[in-house]
């Protein structure tokens, strides 16, 4: 008996033999805030948030689900066309051409407000 009619094919069949391959690492189960988030990482796969909320995800299955996470923050509206040091509201991240380029990967619980750390001349 099929239990999920609108899942996909594969999932129907694993379903039907009794293997759950969804991941449960939502945000809400992680505490984890989407509220700037734009890319998130829920242990397994990476999604795409808009609004805060999780709108599609990659299907990777993974034995051991690593620890979730924003992978990205949203520009909040300032101007970084001269920022050379950017804090994502987590991480720290190198700038080139007025974007993030290269972010350290820290997970933090509350994310802080986004800003340009150092401006170039």
């Amino acid at each position: 008996m099929i239990k999920n009619p609108s899942a996909s094919v594969s999932q129907k069949i694993l379903t039907t033999l009794g293997i759950d391959m969804t991941n449960k690492n939502t945000p809400a189960s992680t505490g984890i805030d989407l509220t700037n988030c734009v890319s998130y990482f829920d242990g397994c796969n990476n999604c795409t948030v808009k609004d805060g909320k999780v709108e599609a995800c990659t299907l990777m299955y993974c034995e051991t689900p690593a620890e979730p996470k924003c992978n990205e923050y949203a520009n909040t509206g300032a101007d970084l066309s001269n920022c050379t040091s950017y804090f994502d509201g987590c991480n720290r991240c190198s700038m080139k051409d007025g974007k993030p380029e290269a972010c350290t990967e820290m997970y933090c619980e509350t994310p802080s407000q986004a800003k340009c750390l150092t401006y170039g001349s």
